[in-house]
């Protein structure tokens, strides 16, 4: 008789665990969604502010910090802000897609946010470099290093959404 009763224990207990795994991937999900969905408009905000930004200063005769380099920042958030919403838009389809493969779509939610993190790391550290006057050549160059990493991881994350 105390078999059947471990047994069935047992059995409950392996079931409670899987059903427990299948909602803690969804709930993941949701959460990873909700930071992103913070993360979108203070992106966007912050990209159009920064656009404005740099053309001031492009006009600005005063300006020491490199003018190319301004060209290049204008030029590369003007290109993101458009694709922003087709990455948002690519990633609802492909979500619905994999809707029944959690692998998949836990792998497409994560190239989701981190396309998102990429793209705000990116803006911090282009801020770093456009406003480091006294920076050396060293860290210039480290930041310009670390700007094309965000764009370079950004660049594979796009080519699994779109």
């Amino acid at each position: 008789m105390i078999w059947w009763i471990i047994g069935i224990a047992i059995v409950v207990y392996i079931i409670y665990k899987k059903s427990t795994k299948k909602q803690s991937i969804p709930e993941a999900i949701e959460q990873i969604e909700a930071l992103v969905d913070k993360l979108y408009p203070k992106i966007v905000e912050e990209t159009h502010a920064s656009i404005k930004e740099h053309e001031k200063n492009l006009k600005d005769d005063s300006y020491l910090p490199s003018k190319k380099d301004l060209k290049m920042f204008i030029e590369i958030e003007r290109e993101d802000l458009g694709t922003y919403e087709k990455v948002r838009q690519d990633y609802v389809a492909l979500k619905e897609r994999y809707k029944h493969d959690v692998q998949k779509q836990t792998q497409v939610v994560r190239d989701y946010f981190d396309y998102f993190s990429n793209i705000e790391q990116r803006n911090k550290t282009n801020e770093r470099l456009i406003n480091g006057i006294d920076f050396d050549q060293e860290t210039v160059d480290s930041l310009r290093e670390e700007m094309q990493e965000t764009f370079i991881k950004n660049k594979e994350i796009l080519k699994r959404l779109m």
